[in-house]
């Protein structure tokens, strides 16, 4: 099954991961590992998989993608508040990389699927104004076109005045 080639992939990585432990490459595999079972939506997997990065490799200048993994393999698994705390853990802990910018989009996704419509806006927002933001940016800009829309549609219309 593609589920169980996917885990010997990552048994593989994780072999390579033990071979090299403390060098990058080893690092590199470890974190391959996870993300090969985000592949294959082994979401609960890749999870404990980018967990066990952290817990281990933390210090690692890769921890951020680690961390991003953890929160994609949350909201992958319907977890939505887990997640939001997850993606507001990137955009903290490594507040100037390319990662908190896509984080920042990805919170804004969550949000938008929990209903917190304002919220999300304010996520994207934030998106739109960063320089790193790349074609991000006018991702952003077009859910929040989308919000806007429905939150225009969703207040009552304005009643006539009354007649004196």
């Amino acid at each position: 099954s593609p589920a169980s080639a996917a885990q010997q992939v990552a048994d593989g990585f994780l072999k390579i991961a033990n071979d090299y432990a403390g060098t990058l490459a080893g690092q590199r595999a470890r974190l391959q590992a996870g993300e090969t079972l985000f592949a294959a939506g082994k979401y609960a997997d890749a999870q404990a998989q980018f967990q066990n990065f952290l817990t281990t490799e933390g210090g690692s200048s890769l921890a951020v993608q680690a961390q991003s993994g953890v929160a994609a393999s949350l909201e992958s698994q319907g977890k939505l508040d887990d997640a939001v705390a997850a993606y507001r853990k990137v955009m903290t802990s490594y507040p100037d990389s390319g990662d908190a910018i896509v984080a920042k989009f990805a919170l804004g996704r969550v949000l938008e699927l929990q209903g917190k419509l304002n919220e999300a806006v304010t996520a994207y927002h934030d998106v739109t104004k960063s320089p790193l933001a790349g074609s991000l940016a006018q991702e952003a800009g077009q859910r929040i076109a989308q919000i806007q829309t429905k939150l225009a549609a969703a207040k009552p219309a304005a009643k006539p005045a009354a007649k004196s």
